[in-house]
């Protein structure tokens, strides 16, 4: 436990800042969504924007096309879970408005992404293309950093899908009104606040831009 929310963290990170990981398996990024992680916080933090170099040192190189070998391993695993019964949904999750506008600006480094998603495009099951946030109708205010959403953004996600796809494998697991009811409540902000939960939290989220938002 520590100072930040009152869930059980799993790491050294979690007591000192809250980040880390919860018993349910999910990832919390509390440092960034309050602001206790101002400099990464506060820019557009991804490599492809600032620092070429540290790019290719982070696997975010530049290229024509996607590498077919992971492309292999990606049909390996859907082959594996078509072969046991399971349904898959792929989804190209969103990145934030600027680096979105920043790839779009700058086609011909980022033309790999291009094809990779006309390559899933392609495959023989559900598949959902959210890779410019504005297609689920959130912002950067609804962004923990660059490239990571948050929940909001996720419920919005979700039912886009529904949207699309109303037979979505997904659909019997989805509270449609309980998320259309979140994303009005708390549209602008990272997290789904719920009134059993608000004593978990002890501070405000920030946006991660320094942008108006209604946080």
């Amino acid at each position: 436990k520590n100072d930040v929310t009152r869930y059980e963290g799993m790491g050294l990170r979690a007591i000192q800042n809250g980040d880390g990981f919860r018993r349910d398996g999910s990832s919390f990024y509390a440092s960034l969504i309050f602001g206790m992680g101002r400099d990464r916080q506060r820019s557009v933090d991804f490599p492809f924007v600032r620092d070429p170099q540290r790019a290719a040192s982070r696997r975010y190189e530049y290229g024509d096309s996607f590498s077919e070998g992971r492309a292999g391993e990606l049909l390996g695993i859907l082959d594996l879970c078509r072969r046991h019964g399971a349904s898959v949904v792929i989804v190209m999750p969103p990145v934030s408005e600027r680096i979105f506008s920043h790839m779009q600006q700058n086609h011909d480094r980022y033309r790999y992404v291009h094809r990779f998603e006309r390559f899933v495009a392609d495959l023989p099951l559900e598949s959902h293309n959210f890779h410019d946030i504005g297609a689920i109708g959130s912002t950067d205010c609804e962004c923990i950093d660059s490239i990571h959403i948050g929940d909001v953004a996720y419920q919005r996600l979700l039912l886009k899908v529904l949207e699309q796809r109303p037979d979505s494998v997904l659909k019997p697991y989805l509270n449609v009104p309980l998320m259309k009811s979140s994303v009005a409540g708390f549209s602008g902000k990272v997290l789904t606040v719920f009134e059993s939960d608000r004593e978990r939290f002890r501070l405000n989220e920030t946006s991660f831009l320094d942008i108006p938002c209604p946080k």
